[in-house]
């Protein structure tokens, strides 16, 4: 699979490639999503070398949030979503994401989810 750029149009050409495999090649590269989360958006994302740096930077509990909602939502094909910044740059970038997943555990399906998560990036502050 081509890496893609990081914009919003980019990110919906990566899961929309993605949801094209079939299930046990789907369930490899969220997997992959959920054990390296970095190393994956670099694997498949063109990034420059200001975007690289702040996906170095952010915190582990952020990068362990964003692995897991990303994997469950890839695994179940769902919408994954991502913002990028539409102001100039400002003092401070923050990334949100939001979820809206619901992951039910089924004896008899395993493990089911429906929502979606997003992401977002902005500044804040005047530069």
């Amino acid at each position: 699979m081509a890496k893609e750029p990081l914009t919003a149009t980019g990110v919906q050409q990566k899961f929309n490639d993605l949801y094209a495999l079939n299930d046990a090649q789907l369930n490899t590269e969220a997997g992959l999503i959920a054990a390296n989360f970095r190393q994956w958006v670099k694997d498949n994302f063109i990034l420059n070398t200001d975007q690289e740096s702040y996906l170095d930077g952010l915190d582990d509990v952020f990068i362990a949030s964003a692995a897991s909602d990303t994997s469950i939502a890839a695994r179940n094909r769902l919408g994954i979503t991502y913002q990028p910044p539409t102001t100039p740059p400002g003092v401070s970038k923050y990334i949100r994401k939001n979820s809206s997943l619901v992951v039910v555990y089924d004896p008899v399906n395993g493990t089911v989810a429906s929502g979606s998560v997003s992401f977002e990036a902005y500044y804040e502050g005047s530069s």
